[in-house]
């Protein structure tokens, strides 16, 4: 006896359930998995009940989408199996508050051939074991991501500012921080001689870490690490 088809109704309800895991979108393979095939899926665009947001992302709904359904866009956007969330985006995941960005920054291994996306910044990078996080949305560990966020900063103010900020929002530790640096961030820089750490104690006054960083782009340093170490 042939299998029931399940009723439009049924479909619709399993796709909603599904998609809540993901606050309100999911990939199309996701919905064939369900049962959905291109033409059922195509309907519910032209219906005006689903919105398309790119090549393999739907949202079930019309609205707003929400940043944490931007996020899941952006990773399977890109690349689903291989974009991790990354720098200070993953950082606002992870609790960071009082820091906003308007683009979702995203890293793939170097070489991996990736689409532009809209509101999406991709970083190459090499990856390292252990810099992501298993469960939920994919994306780096509080450390990577910090240290990475300061070195895609678009000022050496910024980057001292993301760096203060997981450490004073206990999101992390200067010492943590500190053993991140070596493994995350040499493949980032240039040559030897190049590049500058500054790590100061978290009761440093700011304008002093500041000074520092530009003393040393002032003697010719081209690139900045900036750490922060607890006591």
């Amino acid at each position: 006896m042939p299998t029931q088809r399940p009723s439009r109704r049924a479909l619709r309800r399993a796709a909603v359930d599904r998609a809540a895991e993901h606050d309100g979108v999911l990939t199309m393979g996701r919905l064939r998995g369900l049962g959905y095939d291109h033409a059922a899926i195509s309907r519910e665009v032209e219906n005006d009940r689903w919105t398309r947001l790119g090549t393999h992302t739907i949202a079930l709904h019309t609205g707003t989408l929400s940043t944490a359904a931007l996020r899941w866009r952006a990773v399977w956007e890109v690349a689903e199996d291989v974009a991790l969330v990354d720098g200070v985006t993953a950082l606002q995941w992870a609790g960071l508050t009082g820091y906003t960005e308007d683009v979702v920054h995203v890293s793939v291994p170097r070489g991996a051939q990736c689409p532009p996306v809209d509101g999406v910044r991709v970083h190459r990078v090499t990856r390292r074991p252990g810099e992501s996080v298993g469960a939920g949305l994919p994306r780096t560990r509080v450390e990577v991501a910090a240290l990475r966020g300061a070195a895609w900063a678009r000022s050496d103010r910024q980057a001292a500012l993301v760096l203060c900020m997981v450490v004073q929002q206990r999101l992390t530790t200067g010492r943590r921080l500190l053993d991140t640096l070596p493994a995350v961030l040499r493949p980032m820089l240039g040559p030897p001689g190049t590049n500058v750490i500054v790590a100061v104690d978290s009761a440093a006054p700011s304008g002093i870490v500041v000074q520092a960083m530009l003393k040393a782009r002032d003697a010719g340093a081209e690139h900045f690490l900036f750490a922060v170490a607890r006591k």
